[in-house]
């Protein structure tokens, strides 16, 4: 599957395995982390750790969906490459 403009091939998955994209992963996450706070607890004095919780989970699931995300990437790119190259050098 290549796209019209370039050999690249392309994948219905993202490409997450750039800074930006975890950059955004972990922002996304805080800012979420942050919403949950205030909204389970609003600011009371066990905000800062309700917050460091639910931040610590926020950033652990967003991460190894992001990594999990990243491997089955790589491995559908690998099989799509291993049979484009099987079926020879002009794709028939």
């Amino acid at each position: 599957m290549t796209t019209a403009h370039n050999d690249q091939p392309t994948f219905f998955l993202p490409d997450l395995c750039g800074v930006r994209a975890l950059f955004g992963v972990v922002v996304i996450g805080e800012l979420l982390a942050v919403i949950l706070t205030l909204v389970g607890s609003g600011i009371a004095a066990d905000a800062l750790d309700r917050l460091s919780l639910i931040s610590l989970f926020t950033q652990w699931v967003g991460l190894s969906a992001a990594a999990d995300r990243m491997a089955t990437r790589n491995r559908r790119r690998d099989r799509e490459l291993s049979i484009d190259s099987a079926s020879g050098p002009g794709g028939q």
